[in-house]
């Protein structure tokens, strides 16, 4: 691909998905090194960053907000958990 070219919007939608099921599986293991228990059923990156006691900056809090809402966008669903995404 040359130089500059731009490549299709569905790419970016498609690069998010596997940023965020990557995101994800990091957190869930982290979780249960932590914990020693299974993660809960839950897509929340932030609810599994609080579980697995990760200090989150807040460039970090933004960024897995940001991941759960573009992911959220793509498949048309709703917040995972009530409140999550209001400040």
């Amino acid at each position: 691909m040359p130089p500059g070219t731009r490549l299709p919007r569905d790419t970016y939608a498609m690069a998010a998905s596997w940023m965020y099921l990557a995101v994800e599986k990091m957190l869930n293991a982290h979780v249960v090194k932590t914990t020693e228990t299974v993660p809960p059923k839950t897509h929340n990156l932030l609810r599994l960053a609080e579980l697995g006691q990760v200090a989150c900056s807040k460039e970090q809090d933004v960024c897995f907000r940001n991941i759960d809402l573009l992911v959220m966008m793509k498949h048309g669903g709703k917040p995972h958990e009530q409140g999550v995404y209001t400040r």
